[in-house]
Formats: structure tokens, C-alpha cells, sequence
């Protein structure tokens, strides 16, 4: 494979650059980014020679023109747009605010507490969420609904289990 082997050639000149240039934070950051933006243009140009005609088949084997698929595609994403906003609000707002607040020693402390105590809350959440999802979404497609059901209540009924455990052990 063309596209595997110029991966390989980015991920090994990435690594060069951290070699030759030293192993501080800053090249280590600016080799990801170098291969995070290589690895990109170049499935971006994969993708794009490969559908080169302007179609592409969707939805039982019915074409349609690029131009048709975009704005389906803008139609899809745009309402998920602001979700990155609310995302970095929801997980980050909060220590701008003590920063500001109590200032930016505060701040610094609870950034490292509340990231060493939640960190296994989101393991075991996201465990729970591995283990669980496939047999879940397998059920959903096959239009099994009391499978389903019963599998969203034992998700739900797992993580809160284990995250009650957890706030029990913490107290």
C-alpha cells in the first residue's frame, strides 16, 4: 500500500526530529502535530482520488453529486457544531473561574485534584462503556427492544454502581 508506506515515512521522520533535535516537550508536541497534519492531507488526498468522479454511493446504492452530498453533510453537522463549545464549558470553564476568582495558584490545585480524582470515574465509566456498547448497539441494529432495554438499564445501573462505590471509598 502507497498510502501506508508515506504513514510510515511521517511517523519515522517525526521520530527523526525528536532524535535529532532533542526529546523536549516542545518537539515531541511539534512532531505530533507535524504527523497529526500529514497523516490528515494525506487520507484528505486518498479521499479525494478516490471519489474524484463526484459521487459517491449512499443509501442503497443510489449515487448522488458531490454537491448534493456537502450540503447533506453541513446539514448533519452543523446543529453538532456548538457541542465542542459546551464540551470545553463543561470540562475546562470551571478553572478559569476559580483562576479568576481565587487566582491561578488555586487554580492550578484544582485542575490536579480534580483531574487525579476523576480519572478513575472515567476509567471505569469508559470500561463499563467498551464492554457494554458493541452487544448494545448489536441489539439496536437487529431491532431487539426489550434486549436493548435490559442492556441500556445495566449500563446505566454499572456505572452508577461503580462511581457510587467509588464516592463511597473517596468519603
Amino acid at each position: 500500500d502507497d498510502q501506508l508506506a508515506r504513514y510510515e515515512a511521517v511517523l519515522f521522520l517525526a521520530t527523526a526530529a525528536v532524535i535529532v533535535f532533542g526529546t523536549s516537550a516542545t518537539w515531541v508536541i511539534a512532531s505530533h502535530l507535524a504527523v497529526s497534519f500529514a497523516v490528515t492531507a494525506m487520507f484528505a488526498r486518498g479521499l479525494s482520488a478516490k471519489f474524484a468522479s463526484g459521487r459517491i454511493l449512499l443509501e442503497s446504492s443510489r449515487a448522488l453529486p458531490s454537491a448534493e452530498l456537502d450540503r447533506r453533510m453541513w446539514l448533519y453537522a452543523l446543529p453538532l457544531v456548538p457541542l465542542g463549545l459546551i464540551g470545553w464549558i463543561n470540562n475546562l470553564g470551571d478553572r478559569y473561574l476559580i483562576g479568576g476568582i481565587l487566582g491561578l495558584a488555586d487554580a492550578g490545585v484544582y485542575a490536579a485534584v480534580y483531574g487525579l480524582a476523576s480519572a478513575p470515574f472515567m476509567m471505569a465509566g469508559g470500561t463499563i462503556e467498551l464492554g457494554l456498547r458493541p452487544v448494545y448497539q448489536d441489539a439496536v441494529s437487529r431491532g431487539q427492544t426489550d434486549r436493548v432495554n435490559r442492556l441500556f438499564t445495566l449500563w446505566l445501573f454499572s456505572v452508577t454502581a461503580v462511581c457510587g462505590l467509588g464516592v463511597i471509598i473517596i468519603a
